[in-house]
């Protein structure tokens, strides 16, 4: 199993918020946080306006970032 590179909470937020920020369906994101659930190394959880529930693509571009990047 390869190592993956080690990223702050900080870079990955930033990270994160870049790629949502490019996609209009995820215009109603307004941050994210970086948790350590047990079993795995970190998930994002998304901030929304209102009620709205973040699109499914802020959950694909965190899968696709947990699965280059481990928290620090």
């Amino acid at each position: 199993m390869a190592t993956k590179e080690k990223k702050t909470e900080d870079e990955l937020i930033k990270l994160l918020m870049a790629e949502v920020g490019k996609i209009p369906a995820c215009d109603h994101i307004i941050s994210v946080a970086i948790i350590r659930p047990l079993g795995q190394n970190w998930e994002a959880a998304w901030k929304t306006e209102g009620n709205e529930i973040a699109c499914r693509r802020a959950f694909e571009i965190a899968r696709e970032l947990r699965d280059k990047f481990d928290v620090a």
